[in-house]
């Protein structure tokens, strides 16, 4: 979620940003997409590794930790029983007082499950890849996704998928 980082780097620009729902390529299309998110580990070589796994424990599954985050940093929450908090439900001045929260989480629950292999990287350098040639090139939408697809299904020997 770039909320944070948004009011962060533009607070010249309070009021002018909304949100919206990701558009569909299809009627009733999934309008829900999530690609970030953050991962702990402790090695095995951690002098600490109670302390660490019990400060993991508190900073990611607490519920009012997880509100704390979402309100003061931007970083919406990881945990579902922390979308229905009534600190969502308030408008958010930069966003013109829209109930931006309100929108993530009915999006939140519709994320769909995305199993990542060991060709993920490849796959999202290829997406980007795409992305690029379509804002700097102009180059059709259809047309830098087929070449991306071609480019992953050359690179791996797998072939594409809508799923």
């Amino acid at each position: 979620m770039a909320e944070g980082i948004i009011e962060d780097q533009m607070p010249e620009q309070e009021g002018l940003w909304r949100v919206m729902k990701l558009p569909t390529f299809e009627e009733g299309g999934l309008t829900a997409a999530n690609d970030g998110g953050s991962n702990l580990a402790i090695t095995s070589v951690s002098s600490n590794q109670e302390a660490a796994y019990l400060f993991g424990e508190f900073a990611s599954v607490n519920v009012d930790n997880q509100v704390h985050g979402a309100l003061a940093y931007g970083a919406y929450p990881a945990l579902i029983e922390a979308i229905d908090r009534p600190e969502f439900e308030e408008g958010v001045d930069f966003f013109g007082g829209q109930e931006i929260f309100g929108i993530f989480g009915e999006e939140a629950i519709d994320l769909p499950v995305v199993n990542f292999t060991d060709d993920y990287l490849r796959a999202q350098n290829n997406f980007n890849d795409a992305i690029g040639r379509v804002i700097l090139q102009d180059v059709p939408v259809n047309d830098a996704l087929e070449t991306a697809a071609n480019r992953l299904e050359a690179a791996t020997g797998r072939g594409s998928s809508n799923e």
